[in-house]
C-alpha cells in the first residue's frame, strides 16, 4: 500500500513513525483523522473554517487563523486552509516586537524642525558599534549559584549553541528527557519549516519553562542546577563533548555569567 513503509530504515520527511511502520504524513491544509496501518494509509482530513496547517503533519488539529489586530494593523491576504492570515502595519506606522510571539503598530515619530531622518542602516551601524563598545569595557559579575540570562539575546546565543553541538538525529530525544512533551515538539514541527528553527523552538520551551528568579538589578537569572540538567542529559545521551564545550564556554561550572 501507497504511504506505508517499514522501519527498519529510517522514514523519509515525508513520513512518520508509529508503531514500527512509516506513515504518510498528510498535506498542507488537512490534519490527521486516522493513524496508518500495515495495509492502510493514513486517513485526513481538510481544516475546518477558520483553521489553516501550513506544512505537511500528522497533527490531529489544524492552527487557529489569525486576526488582524486593532486599527492600525490592516489585512494583506485572507487566511485559508494551507496558509495563515497575513496582516501589516497601516501606512504611517511600524511593527514594533514586544517577544517573539507578539508585537505592536506603533505610530511613527515625525522628525523636528532641526531633526534629520536617519537612514535604518545606519542607525542599525551606529547601535552595534555602541554595544561592542560596551560589552568590552563591561566586567564578568560574579554569581556562584545562579546564570544570568538578560530577557533574549544570551538565551537566544546559548539554545543556537546547545543546536551546533547535539546532533539533529539526537535533538527530540535531548529536549524529551528535558521534560518537552511529545505535542510540544510536534507543535514545534509544525511551526517551523526547517528542522533547526523547530528544535531552537523546542529547546526556548524548556529554556521558559525554567525556574527563574530576579535579582537586585532586576535581571532575570536562571538556576544553575537547570543548566547542570542539561549537560547530565548530554551526557546521558553519550554527548560528553557537547557538555564540556558548553561548560567551557559558558563557564557553568565556574563563577562566569552568561551575557
Amino acid at each position: 500500500i501507497s504511504g506505508v513503509l517499514t522501519a527498519e530504515k529510517q522514514c523519509e520527511p515525508w513520513y512518520y513513525e508509529t508503531d514500527g511502520i512509516c506513515c504518510n504524513k498528510c498535506h498542507a491544509g488537512f490534519k490527521l483523522v486516522e493513524k496508518c496501518t500495515s495495509n492502510q494509509i493514513s486517513r485526513c482530513t481538510p481544516c475546518g473554517d477558520g483553521e489553516f496547517s501550513d506544512q505537511i503533519n500528522f497533527s490531529s488539529t489544524c492552527r487557529r487563523c489569525k486576526r488582524c489586530k486593532g486599527k492600525n494593523e490592516e489585512q494583506v491576504s485572507p487566511c485559508q486552509r494551507h496558509s495563515n492570515t497575513k496582516c501589516q502595519c497601516k501606512k504611517g506606522y511600524y511593527k514594533h516586537n514586544i517577544d517573539s510571539e507578539t508585537y505592536d503598530c506603533v505610530e511613527c515619530k515625525k522628525c523636528g524642525p532641526n531633526e534629520t531622518l536617519i537612514h535604518p542602516l545606519s542607525l542599525l551601524l551606529h547601535l552595534l558599534i555602541q554595544l561592542i563598545k560596551k560589552q568590552k569595557g563591561k566586567k564578568k559579575p560574579n554569581r556562584a549559584d545562579s546564570l544570568s540570562f538578560p530577557p533574549c539575546s544570551a538565551v537566544t546565543d546559548f539554545i543556537y549553541s546547545v543546536l551546533d553541538l547535539v546532533p539533529l538525529q539526537q535533538m527530540k530525544q535531548l529536549v524529551r528527557s528535558l521534560g518537552v512533551t511529545d505535542t510540544e515538539i510536534e507543535q514545534a514541527e509544525m511551526d517551523n519549516r526547517y528542522c533547526r528553527e523547530a528544535h531552537y523552538q523546542m529547546l526556548r520551551v524548556w529554556a521558559q519553562r525554567a525556574p527563574r528568579t530576579v535579582g537586585g538589578g532586576k535581571s532575570e537569572t536562571v538556576h544553575r542546577q537547570v543548566l547542570e540538567e542539561l549537560l547530565s542529559k548530554l551526557r546521558q545521551l553519550h554527548l560528553s563533548r557537547a557538555a564540556e564545550e558548553l561548560e567551557t564556554k559558558y563557564a557553568i561550572q565556574g563563577n562566569t555569567t552568561v551575557t
